[in-house]
């Protein structure tokens, strides 16, 4: 007889984070509080419909105890597309050769054999391929941002999509709640690029091709 429990894979997550309009029933984005947004255009919300971080990161909890240990976790970048890959691994399902797949097992993750490496998250609009922002490591990019209605309802044009010139760069290391600005001062952010191929001249409007291939 099969123990089901030690031989179950049960994954919890969520597509976004709170709708903010919905208020008391929204939820709380805490600590990923798009300050910068929130400050600079007031009464606009960093939830659902928005590239900030309270939008897009979510829980992901995961037991297997035949497989990973309890209590374990772990910090590694991760996102949802990577589950498709993971259950393909674990079944020994060959994927088609013909075409790219975005996603990157967790299933060594799952053994304990936690590795760091870098890696590129790309946030686009549904139905175009425009980068509006990109993670790399704890870095996030925006090139483009924009609000979602609070609450207590938000003027349109506190809503509408602003294009940087010079794109916001945030540490989210040090500032999950995305309130400075790293590229007020440039010099500044570049010390904290792990190579020059990740300087600043790669995180201006033109560099966008240049970024895709890091």
């Amino acid at each position: 007889m099969h123990n089901l429990t030690k031989d179950t894979l049960n994954i919890f997550t969520s597509k976004t984070g709170p709708i903010a309009e919905n208020c008391n029933f929204s939820g709380d984005p805490a600590p990923f509080l798009g300050f910068w947004q929130t400050m600079n255009y007031p009464g606009s919300s960093t939830s659902m419909g928005t590239n900030w971080e309270g939008a897009i990161r979510v829980p992901l909890i995961i037991s297997w105890p035949g497989l990973i240990k309890s209590p374990s976790k772990n910090t590694r970048l991760t996102s949802a597309v990577d589950i498709f890959i993971t259950f393909a691994e674990i079944i020994g399902f060959s994927l088609p050769s013909d075409r790219k797949f975005d996603g990157i097992s967790m299933l060594n993750d799952f053994k304990g054999n936690q590795k760091q490496f870098s890696r590129n998250l790309y946030f686009l609009e549904s139905d175009t391929t425009e980068i509006f922002s990109f993670r790399r490591n704890n870095y996030k990019v925006y090139f483009r941002t924009s609000g979602s209605p609070s609450c207590a309802g938000t003027a349109e044009e506190m809503l509408r999509p602003v294009y940087h010139q010079f794109p916001l760069v945030f540490n989210l290391d040090h500032d999950k709640a995305e309130f400075t600005n790293m590229t007020y001062d440039p010099f500044h952010f570049a010390q904290y690029c792990e190579s020059r191929h990740e300087g600043i001249r790669y995180f201006s409007e033109p560099g966008l091709k240049s970024i895709a291939k890091l």
